[in-house]
């Protein structure tokens, strides 16, 4: 402080990038469009750089968490979360094959700690004894929701699917995982596990500990999550297509052998929500009320939707699979038609909860265990921003994202029984609309007999079908112009949806 002039000279020092941060800068543009998990595929890198270290020497093992930023050409950026390993020449380590190299120096290589048996071990003991770490500009920050003693070495796995994080299993112990693209604030996988861990709900995956990322000026940023491993046989997607084929392959099938299973997830998805609509003191979970002024929006959104997702399906009408063209004429012919059944949504009646959400709930964020259900994956659309995900709707929103997975088990058991028997498609084909509503009709009624007595769903089957379809239509024009983006050979599946809805309004269907 200068006391003549009783001010502070602030002088600002700058800190110089380490050589590995300098290489890596380099390699970023190269590096990022090769991962899964990175989801500007479809832009220009205008720049790549590390914005955030910590030291080479503070987190055991030569561990450098990084946190890249990517700024594409049109201005708009996205950061992208980077634990790396050092790998120094001079002291090999043995690393695992495949472990995705980021940048070489002269006498070492940084790599993908995430891919490194010994690194992903490093960080599971951090975040279970809850050591921080200062970065450059912030501190990575670990915080232990239940006290576990430090594991002995863990044999690894990975998760080979397609994903927009990275998840490391260790033995039947834990599951880690690193959430790659970052966003300020609350993340819903978080955020949610943490609420239904502390508020009793079973059918969740235990929530161990937690990583985040803080610097002055931001909200918090979740960086990786550690939840105690559920014993299952996989999701709930597997068994209800085999489920489905068996069914198409019956040549007089009497009944749907998985009705009884989809009754019991139809509860248990009920049950998640009235968890979630329990806690009035919580902001982030106090249910509201929907009211008139809902409806509206929510008509006004799915119109939005449709306009967008059908813009695009006629600019990509030619290119796509011919099976699929009819179906895609069909629906864009039925513009007006699906305008108005939009329109309609408006007068859907207030007086149910609005709560937090799954947001992306379908049978592949389901794990089968035993005779039952564990839900997984509360992070909702990848899609849609982090605040979308977080808004509070109806629980209808999961209710239709089920029903919607259930159409997609049985397209696909179709499609391949129209592959083998190319004559019996018409038969076939009734079958599985059979087996869809059959599965669904047991899905609703148990979740309609669960929430029987409360305010958390519409109680009128009339008003209940107009909420429902209205989700259901929105969930199924999000399909349409995810798989004309990402599956075009899958496009014909939302499109057969959305032509039920708009064509048989009233129908007496699955969902009622």
């Amino acid at each position: 402080l200068d006391p003549q002039a009783r001010v502070a000279h602030v002088f600002e020092c700058p800190v110089t990038a380490p050589a590995v941060v300098t290489e890596v800068n380099k390699s970023l543009p190269e590096f990022l469009p090769r991962q899964r998990w990175f989801t500007g595929k479809a832009r220009t890198i205008e720049r790549a750089e590390i914005a955030d270290w910590a030291p080479t020497g503070s987190v055991a093992g030569d561990q450098v968490p990084a946190i890249a930023e990517v700024e594409y050409t049109g201005g708009s950026t996205e950061r992208y979360f980077i634990p790396m390993t050092i790998v120094h020449a001079a002291a090999p380590a043995t690393v695992r094959p495949g472990s995705g190299t980021i940048a070489r120096g002269s006498d070492f290589a940084a790599i993908d700690a995430m891919g490194d048996d010994a690194a992903c071990r490093i960080w599971l003991t951090n975040m279970i004894a809850e050591r921080s770490v200062e970065t450059q500009h912030g501190i990575i920050r670990a915080t232990a929701y239940r006290r576990d003693a430090e594991p002995p070495p863990l044999r690894i796995s990975r998760s080979v699917g397609e994903q927009s994080n990275t998840s490391v299993k260790f033995e039947d112990r834990y599951v880690l995982k690193c959430l790659r693209r970052l966003e300020s604030g609350p993340h819903p996988e978080l955020e949610m596990s943490r609420y239904l861990s502390t508020h009793g709900f079973a059918q969740v995956p235990p929530l161990v500990a937690s990583l985040e990322y803080y610097r002055p000026g931001q909200e918090p940023t979740s960086l990786a999550l550690l939840q105690a491993f559920v014993p299952n046989q996989g999701t709930a997607w597997d068994p209800a297509v085999d489920q489905a084929r068996q069914f198409l392959a019956d040549d007089d099938p009497d009944t749907v052998d998985y009705a009884t299973a989809a009754g019991l997830l139809g509860q248990r998805t009920a049950e998640l929500h009235l968890v979630l609509a329990e806690d009035r003191d919580d902001p982030a979970f106090a249910p509201v009320t929907l009211t008139a002024a809902h409806a509206v929006a929510l008509s006004a959104d799915i119109q939005r939707d449709a306009e967008r997702a059908l813009t695009r399906l006629a600019d990509r009408l030619t290119s796509l699979p011919e099976a699929a063209q009819d179906r895609a004429q069909a629906v864009l012919d039925a513009r007006a038609a699906l305008s108005a059944r939009i329109s309609s949504f408006a007068t859907a009646p207030p007086g149910a909860l609005s709560i937090r959400v799954h947001g992306d709930y379908h049978l592949g964020q389901v794990l089968a265990v035993g005779q039952d259900f564990v839900i997984i994956d509360f992070e909702g659309e990848p899609t849609r921003s982090l605040a979308e995900r977080r808004e509070k709707r109806s629980p209808l929103k999961d209710v239709a994202g089920m029903l919607r997975s259930f159409g997609y088990a049985a397209a696909t058991a179709l499609v391949e029984a129209c592959d083998a028997r190319p004559d019996a498609r018409p038969q076939f084909e009734r079958r599985a609309r059979l087996w869809e509503d059959s599965i669904s009709a047991a899905f609703l009624e148990r979740y309609r007999q669960t929430t029987a007595g409360t305010a958390l769903v519409a109680t009128d089957d009339a008003g209940f079908a107009q909420w429902l379809d209205a989700f259901l239509l929105e969930k199924a024009l999000y399909e349409l112009d995810y798989e004309l983006a990402s599956r075009p050979h899958w496009v014909g599946i939302p499109l057969q949806g959305i032509l039920r809805l708009v064509n048989a309004p009233d129908e007496p269907a699955r969902r009622r």
